[in-house]
């Protein structure tokens, strides 16, 4: 393919699947014949197809017969070297666990979990390569085989022909390690030179080579005892590993509300006494890319020599926080589980992190998505809608609530009359006014109840089409009531617009000493972070010394309003160092107080301080409970329905039991009169549906706890 570019492309490497073709097996196989080969019935059809005959009729053409072609195909050699690492791990077995038995199955193998110690001397029997024979194969931790790369240079040689471009091996990277000789690189002018002669260093902004102070930020630690916090604080840039503008200040609340439960920490003589704990913040700028780039270098040493004299290993590190709800969050405890390192993630809720076994050392705050299912089904059956419709984004969280509040509606017998995923990319109003003509329909069949579970920027769009379909009369309040998982407000003009929707979000106190701390906060007193300068920029709209001379000297006429993540992130940093208090005592025993060797270089370290940690018990800084199941998330967490214009509906859930408080909710209809949302009616109208309402009945009353 790239042979009609060879001038334009001089000088590319190309790294190649190092394994090459068994020459026994060629041989072998240009020897087969339909006779022969009576093993592989496929080979018959295959001989056939390929000469036009088959036994007698090609025995009856003059000569000897055809022999079959070879086609180099990478996947031979290694389905030979599977077949060959299979037999040589069986032969391994047997031996270690029939020793007598002179290579057959002996009766006290069935007593093994045969499969499981199979797979383990899979993996560990080191055998020849089957192309290579003085090379060995063995299969890595990652169980991937450690087959070689070979590293090929397009340069111009000599040819009988005369010069030609032509690929050149030479390298070869195996087993971790990389072997390179003199690979070369063309001008345009002819001219050619050693590629570790050629520079390729940082002139501007690259964010790839050089580590920007402004990426982190580092509370210094004496004793070396570091949380690592990972929060958006920037929006993410035009590329990967870039920032783009500062998240308002919702990035900036999380950093304050970790150095402010660390100052609270820090003062107490009964947490950590002796001990002075440091952090780590890191800006994800909601770049997946950059966040793992960032994490990784702490956790293996790739920082600048000053930082690895704070940060000299993993080890350092006692727990990380992971903040935020989108994909970076998911990377971020990837890379920390291997470690072991103790992660809280204060906001995400997927449900795929109960998988104890893929994430070990993992512990949520946010109510999990499979548990918000449950409770949005709690609603519908607590006012008999027994058909719905489900309006949904095609993934993140809001496909995750979708798939588990079907299978909890379905085992109740509720039926979704229109179950509408909407592909992430949709980003036209348009497109909502397909979907409302959908719900229209669905509302037939007297769906008038909606579940919305939308991204921000597919509720922005759907809202805007209500908004729409309203100025032009063809939608009236009152005509459906909804179900959300994300708060409208930010969407809508004017909260009349939100009248009726019920919004199920976790509850979150305000803590008013954060408050009155945020507030307190000058440019004069708070120098810790580059961000917040920034920050204050925005906030009086200064920049440079004029920031200093301005009239505000604090942040007291600032209209603060409770990020989510506060409350979240301070208790997770609380949680760590308890945690990590509780083991303190266990490994420094007759010392009353300071850090010893053990704390740190004790081979139970990170299984001792995870335990210690999932099994505290206590209020958080809103005086909410907090405690973690076996699984990992926070069974004491609450989710907190509220309707615009009514009384509070709390639903309390925990691990088989659901409680749901009355409350008397309002809607409004055209004429702005009020009705309790439990008279509104969302209830199968068509005949052959409405067979549903017998087990209906009894499900709702059997939920239903006064």
């Amino acid at each position: 393919m790239l042979s009609e570019y060879d001038s334009e492309i001089g000088g590319a490497l190309l790294l190649k699947d190092g394994q090459q073709d068994v020459r026994d097996f060629i041989a072998y196989y240009r020897l087969l014949d339909p006779e022969k080969n009576t093993r592989n019935h496929w080979f018959k059809q295959y001989w056939k197809q390929e000469f036009g005959c088959l036994g007698a009729s090609c025995q009856s053409k003059p000569g000897p017969l055809p022999v079959v072609p070879y086609a180099s195909i990478p996947s031979t050699p290694r389905v030979i070297q599977a077949v060959f690492s299979f037999g040589a791990a069986l032969t391994q077995l047997l031996e270690h666990l029939c020793p007598h038995a002179e290579g057959k199955i002996c009766p006290g193998l069935a007593k093994w979990r045969q499969r499981t110690v199979f797979n383990e001397f899979l993996r560990n029997t080191e055998v020849s390569r089957v192309d290579k024979p003085s090379e060995y194969f063995q299969f890595t931790e990652n169980f991937h085989g450690n087959a070689p790369l070979e590293v090929l240079n397009l340069r111009p040689l000599q040819t009988p022909k005369g010069l030609e471009n032509k690929y050149n091996k030479v390298g070869r990277y195996v087993d971790s390690g990389l072997t390179l000789g003199n690979a070369m690189v063309r001008f345009h002018n002819g001219s050619m030179t050693r590629m570790d002669h050629l520079p390729s260093s940082c002139i501007v902004n690259c964010a790839a080579c050089r580590h920007h102070e402004s990426d982190y930020v580092i509370l210094d630690s004496p004793d070396k005892l570091y949380v690592v916090a990972t929060f958006n604080v920037h929006k993410k840039g035009n590329r990967p590993l870039e920032c783009g503008a500062l998240n308002g200040d919702k990035g900036i609340q999380n950093v304050e509300s970790l150095l402010w439960m660390l100052d609270g920490i820090n003062s107490d003589p009964d947490i950590l006494p002796g001990i002075t704990l440091g952090a780590i913040i890191l800006d994800a700028c909601s770049s997946k890319e950059k966040v793992v780039r960032d994490v990784t270098n702490f956790l293996t040493g790739r920082i600048p020599d000053r930082m690895r004299e704070k940060v000299s290993s993993s080890n350092n590190i006692v727990g990380l926080i992971a903040g935020g709800t989108g994909d970076e969050v998911r990377q971020v405890i990837d890379v920390t589980q291997p470690y072991g390192i103790t992660t809280i993630a204060t906001q995400t809720s997927d449900s795929i992190f109960s998988n104890t076994r893929r994430f070990p050392v993992l512990l949520r705050l946010a109510p999990p998505n499979d548990i918000t299912g449950v409770a949005i089904a709690s609603l519908l059956l607590y006012w008999r809608w027994e058909v719905f419709s489900v309006v949904y984004s095609d993934g993140g969280a809001s496909g995750d609530i979708q798939k588990h509040l079907l299978r909890e509606t379905d085992s109740h017998n509720l039926k979704h009359a229109l179950a509408e995923p909407i592909p992430m990319k949709v980003d036209q109003v348009s497109h909502m006014l397909g979907v409302w003509s959908k719900l229209a329909e669905a509302a037939q069949e007297g769906a008038r109840a909606v579940i919305l579970l939308l991204e921000p920027h597919h509720a922005a769009l759907f809202l805007q089409a209500a908004a729409r379909l309203r100025s032009e009369g063809l939608l009236r309040m009152g005509d459906f009531v909804f179900i959300m998982a994300e708060s409208p407000l930010p969407y809508i003009k004017h909260e009349s617009e939100a009248l009726g929707m019920v919004v199920i979000q976790p509850i979150s106190g305000s803590v008013r000493p954060f408050y009155n701390y945020f507030r307190s906060l000058s440019l004069s007193n708070h120098t810790v972070y580059p961000w917040f300068h920034e920050f204050w920029s925005e906030v009086f709209n200064c920049r440079g010394a004029s920031c200093f001379t301005g009239t505000a000297l604090n942040l007291a006429s600032y209209k603060f309003r409770q990020g989510e993540g506060v409350v979240s992130t301070a208790d997770a940093v609380s949680l760590i160092a308890r945690g990590l208090d509780r083991w303190r005592r266990e490994a420094c025993q007759g010392k009353a107080s300071g850090s010893c060797s053990d704390l740190t270089s004790d081979a139970s370290y990170r299984d001792k301080l995870f335990q210690y940690t999932r099994s505290l018990s206590k209020n958080g800084v809103d005086n909410r409970p907090i405690a973690f199941t076996v699984d990992g998330h926070n069974r004491a967490a609450t989710l907190q329905p509220n309707v615009k214009h009514g009384d509070t509906l709390l639903i309390r859930l925990q691990k088989h039991m659901r409680e749901i408080d009355e409350a008397s909710k309002f809607s409004r209809n055209l004429e702005r009169s009020p009705k309790t949302i439990l008279l509104l009616s969302s209830i199968c109208l068509k005949p052959h549906v409405s067979a549903a309402r017998d087990s209906f009945d009894h499900d709702w009353h059997s939920s239903h706890i006064p």
